[in-house]
């Protein structure tokens, strides 16, 4: 294989031979139930590379000999094809993403990566025949790949890019099964490239049922080197007393023994080279897609690589055993790059997985309209939210906060904790007890667990739950509108766990949001208050051949507080019915009735339907 000459560039610096590139940024780092999962493929063949499990190279010629991929895969349904016809633009790939079962993804990224002429920002992601999304970079770095043995002009100065997106919702939604990346440029395969590796990666933050806590942290970026050495810093993640460690990468590019990988804490030597058994030390980027040492070939991928050296297109999508090289309390390490002679390795992203011991905190929260039917303005709201440690350490610090919008009335003296048979109501006052609420700000802030006070939160234990519940009026002026309401729970490890703060999700929708309440547009005839117009009063006039109510009774006839009216139309003599009246609290409407028994008979049912009506709750 021939070396090649590589120039990397980050920002303004620019390096022509040596390394280039800065601290990863930390995308995301979150403690969770469950661990990562990492697939992708790449977009090009080398005609030099291993063949497929399943794919056709239908022809390859490697006119400059370099090292680079030759062809672009095509993949269809079944299988892929790979030959000179496939343009950069008609080049697509497939993945198979395997969580286990009853898994509840907690965040996803797509990435992809390659050379073109300016960085990608936009590819199309999608399931197989079935939904497609067109996905725009949040995130984009790149570098300028110098390749002075080409030919052509214009593939001597190319741009080296990582384009990464948060794809959670598209991911959650579908789940484990084949997706498929495309749309990604790239350069005409038909000269002496140096670094033309391009392909795409997913990485899945998940949570499982029965699965150990895990510390887990995304980082992405562009580090370049060429024949030298370079180190990564990461950082952020924390290792308990007890522990494992898996180092996910991807990076293209290496072809040279002499690649090796460090990890550990500086400065490092000998005993922080990582190696299994299809990453050598010496030769650790190799083009593998490995885990833990077994290569990684799974049915549906398309192409389906051996996942053997030599086999992924010019890519390393490795996740290898570190618990050799962390020591307990550690919250960062080094990665150590360092090529072949003449070699280039770019590596664009890096994820920790620490077996952890820390809270592991949700918050599940649901509202109940106290009044039945449709919300409406002056109908009281009860939110409840359980706070439940999954984790395997208690929680520290536990603190409840909760910001009401402002078409939300918080009820003075409704705010309770429970946990287990006790219930405590809480004043709305500061400093006597461990829960207030502050009108000017109208935030609720809830101290909770064991030792909670009034100046500092307290405890809660493995599998305990502990319930904040309040109540809230829907203020007026908020007909047609939706309601938002999110709580946040901040708390730190007993045994040492950073402060982490999570937010509270409604159970009954996909992914962490906010609990919402609609406001009807108009009047639902809810109890707690008049749709409209003021109090009836007296007695309802009598209608046409019915007789009229008395005492407190509404204007709208039929029903009343104080009595009620056998007849159907008590706002007017002839048999329409009013409805501007207050019952104080029924709010109710009839219908228009013409005469006599009529009237009466619609009143009577009407009468029922009100009392089925106000035994009922609504659940959101």
């Amino acid at each position: 294989m021939k070396p090649r000459a590589l120039a990397v560039s980050v920002g303004l610096g620019i390096v022509v031979a040596g390394h280039a590139g800065a601290a990863p940024v930390k995308r995301k780092a979150v403690d969770i139930l469950g661990d990562f999962a990492m697939v992708g493929n790449t977009f090009a063949h080398n005609c030099g590379d291993k063949a497929p499990v399943v794919g056709t190279v239908t022809s390859c010629t490697d006119t400059f000999t370099d090292a680079s991929p030759d062809v672009y895969w095509q993949a269809e349904a079944t299988t892929a094809t790979a030959g000179p016809l496939v343009t950069p633009a008609a080049s697509r790939t497939t993945a198979m993403l395997s969580m286990p079962s009853g898994a509840r993804v907690e965040y996803a990224t797509l990435y992809w990566f390659g050379t073109a002429a300016a960085a990608d920002k936009d590819c199309t992601f999608e399931r197989p025949g079935g939904p497609s999304t067109s996905v725009t970079a949040d995130s984009s770095y790149q570098g300028v790949a110098s390749n002075p043995a080409a030919v052509k002009p214009a593939n001597k100065t190319l741009t080296q890019f990582l384009s990464g997106a948060d794809v959670t919702d598209f991911v959650a939604a579908q789940g484990s099964g084949a997706y498929r990346v495309s749309g990604v440029d790239g350069p005409a395969l038909d000269d002496n490239h140096g670094a033309a590796e391009r392909g795409w990666a997913l990485v899945v933050f998940y949570e499982a049922p029965g699965a150990a806590p895990h510390n887990l942290v995304l980082f992405e970026g562009i580090d370049g080197i060429l024949g030298g050495t370079v180190s990564v810093p990461l950082s952020g993640f924390k290792v308990p007393t007890v522990f494992s460690g898996k180092l996910g990468i991807v990076g293209i590019d290496g072809e040279v023994a002499g690649a090796s990988l460090r990890f550990g804490v500086p400065p490092l030597g000998a005993g922080n080279l990582l190696s299994d058994a299809l990453n050598p030390s010496t030769f650790f980027f190799n083009g593998t897609r490995s885990w833990l040492g077994q290569p990684v070939s799974v049915a549906g991928d398309l192409p389906q690589a051996s996942g053997q050296a030599g086999s992924f297109g010019g890519i390393d999508m490795d996740v290898v055993d570190v618990t050799a090289q962390l020591k307990a309390g550690q919250t960062s390490a080094e990665a150590q790059i360092s090529a072949g002679p003449g070699d280039g390795i770019i590596n664009f992203i890096w994820v920790t997985s620490v077996t952890t011991l820390a809270p592991v905190l949700t918050a599940a929260k649901k509202v109940k309209d106290e009044n039945g039917g449709a919300v409406v303005p002056g109908d009281i709201l009860e939110y409840s939210v359980t706070v439940t440690n999954k984790g395997n350490d208690p929680s520290a610090d536990t603190v409840f906060e909760d910001t009401l919008s402002s078409g939300l009335e918080f009820v003075a003296g409704s705010l309770k904790v429970s946990s287990g048979s006790a219930t405590t109501t809480l004043t709305d006052a500061t400093g006597d007890d461990a829960g207030e609420y502050t009108g000017a700000s109208k935030k609720l802030v809830v101290r909770l667990g064991t030792g909670a006070s009034a100046t500092q939160g307290g405890s809660v234990a493995p599998s305990e739950s502990v319930t904040v519940t309040f109540r809230a009026k829907v203020a007026a002026g908020t007909e047609g509108t939706t309601l938002a309401n999110q709580a946040a729970v901040t708390a730190k490890g007993q045994s040492g766990a950073a402060a982490a703060t999570i937010q509270s999700d409604d159970p009954d929708k996909t992914g962490i949001t906010s609990t919402d309440v609609t406001v009807a547009s108009g009047t639902d005839g809810g109890s707690g208050g008049a749709p409209s117009g003021g109090s009836g009063g007296g007695a309802g006039a009598a209608g046409s051949g019915a007789t009229a109510g008395t005492g407190g009774g509404s204007s709208t006839g039929g029903s009343s507080t104080g009595g009620s009216s056998s007849g159907g139309s008590g706002g007017s003599a002839g048999g329409g019915a009013s409805d501007s009246g207050d019952d104080g609290g029924c709010g109710c409407r009839t219908a228009p009735v013409s005469s006599g028994a009529a009237g009466a008979l619609a009143a009577l049912a009407a009468l029922a339907a009100l009392s089925r009506r106000r035994r009922g709750t609504t659940e959101r």
